[in-house]
């Protein structure tokens, strides 16, 4: 299942899950954003740096900021997506039981051809 099924699927029938992984997928959405920004810093850094011949002091400021990127990115994904996987306990606990039967249940059956097991719903 991908991410928008899932989100539609919470959307429909669990709105406090819902709401817990959209603001994850948000928050790791904004961590990709810093990490990508970083990632062009760096390749741009060191494209100018091989065309211009070597590092200059001028390209240091591209490369702290890069450093900073890189730096605030981690803990935005590792939040965001640490709130989207709690989505899913979140709809374990509030919204699965409501949705499951209460009267199916998995029992033994013994037959003439042997001994199964069988669920009853």
């Amino acid at each position: 299942m991908n991410g928008d099924t899932y989100a539609n699927f919470l959307n429909d029938n669990c709105p406090n899950a819902y709401q817990l992984y959209h603001n994850g997928y948000v928050i790791a959405y904004s961590g990709m954003l810093f990490l990508s920004i970083a990632v062009g810093l760096e390749i741009g850094t060191l494209i100018g740096g091989a065309i211009a011949g070597g590092y200059y002091r001028s390209s240091l400021p591209f490369m702290y900021c890069a450093l900073g990127c890189s730096v605030t990115s981690v803990p935005l994904l590792v939040v965001g997506f640490n709130k989207m996987h709690k989505s899913v306990d979140v709809f374990n606990q509030e919204c699965a039981s409501k949705q499951m039967r209460p009267n199916s249940y998995w029992s033994f059956n013994v037959s003439q051809n042997g001994v199964g097991l069988v669920l009853n719903f």
